[in-house]
């Protein structure tokens, strides 16, 4: 998440830190160097945002992805979940919009990249059920998705 940060999560703001640290990483490592990307929960959005954007780049070398508390949109979590965590985004949500889609990024990673998906049974913000939605999107383009829900 953002933390004590004061700036907000929203799709502009992920995507601007996502590509800062990419490039950052290639300028200090090269372009030929292969990443490894994980995440947890909301960082979910920015690896994928970037695992499909390493699609469309030549040299981009992606190992693999480690996905924690991954979600397959914020709108359906504060649709869903009554949690206090989001009220800005509940507003909207609950019409039916989609809010930091991570299913459409998930649809465009490289073919064959190995992805790993933890979750815990007991989340109290993202349902497990979305863990099993985007295993299913992710399985369709990889091919080499293993997921471990943890009670």
């Amino acid at each position: 998440g953002y933390g004590g940060s004061d700036e907000q999560a929203s799709r502009a703001n992920l995507e601007m830190a996502a590509d800062t640290v990419l490039a950052h990483m290639r300028a200090a490592l090269g372009e030929m160097v292969s990443l490894f990307l994980i995440s947890f929960s909301l960082g979910s959005y920015s690896t994928l945002y970037l695992a499909a954007k390493m699609a469309e780049r030549q040299g981009a070398l992606l190992a693999g992805l480690i996905l924690e508390s991954a979600f397959l949109s914020v709108g359906r979590i504060c649709a869903n979940v009554v949690c206090g965590c989001c009220p800005c985004l509940r507003s909207c949500a609950h019409c039916g919009c989609s809010l930091l889609e991570n299913s459409e990024h998930a649809r465009l990673i490289p073919q064959g990249t190995p992805v790993l998906m933890l979750h815990g049974r007991a989340d109290p913000i993202t349902p497990a059920g979305m863990m099993e939605e985007l295993v299913d999107s992710l399985s369709s383009r990889s091919g080499r998705v293993m997921s471990c829900m943890i009670p």
